[in-house]
């Protein structure tokens, strides 16, 4: 249960290379977020992970092993996650920029086809928003997290300015 049966950089080394290349994977077709997926999606998910489960650990079925593996995979997750947010290169690699999909009630197709999303999922957003016609849509805006932002066409510009919350912690809380 505790002997390793590959050595732990080994099991190091095979994690990171096995994460950048679903990352790779994902993103080169076409994955920006995992808000708006389906069926088809989740099976390749698990074929997946299961698929590159013995790529990360070789032979080695021990617990510290299992471990080792998944604080790799934590520790990248969470430096690319920071990477992402101090450069905009990461951020645009990694696809963290929301994606106008209809602008000025016009669909914009270049974008659509990008992202992924068809006139029919755009028409059921619509819906869901109380939209009926695209006309009454002045832009409507993919989100970092999958979801989709409607601006009605009638909408009037308002500058605000909007604070982002943390996701951890500042020092200064965590002192409390």
């Amino acid at each position: 249960m505790f002997d390793l049966g590959t050595e732990w950089w080994a099991i190091i080394v095979r994690s990171t290379v096995v994460y950048g290349f679903v990352l790779a994977a994902l993103r080169l077709t076409g994955w920006r977020s995992l808000g708006q997926r389906n069926a088809l999606d989740l099976v390749l998910i698990l074929v997946v992970a299961n698929a590159v489960q013995n790529a990360m650990i070789g032979p080695d079925t021990s617990l510290v092993g299992g471990l080792i593996a998944a604080s790799t995979l934590f520790a990248l997750d969470q430096g690319l996650d920071r990477l992402a947010r101090r450069s905009q290169k990461a951020q645009g690699f990694f696809g963290q920029t929301p994606v106008v999909l209809v602008n000025h009630g016009q669909v914009v197709e270049q974008t659509m086809r990008r992202a992924g999303v068809t006139w029919q999922e755009l028409e059921e957003i619509m819906r869901e928003h109380g939209y009926d016609q695209l006309g009454k849509v002045k832009t409507a805006v993919l989100e970092m997290d999958g979801t989709v932002s409607i601006v009605p066409a009638e909408a009037q510009v308002t500058h605000t300015h909007r604070r982002v919350r943390p996701r951890h912690k500042s020092s200064v809380e965590r002192d409390d």
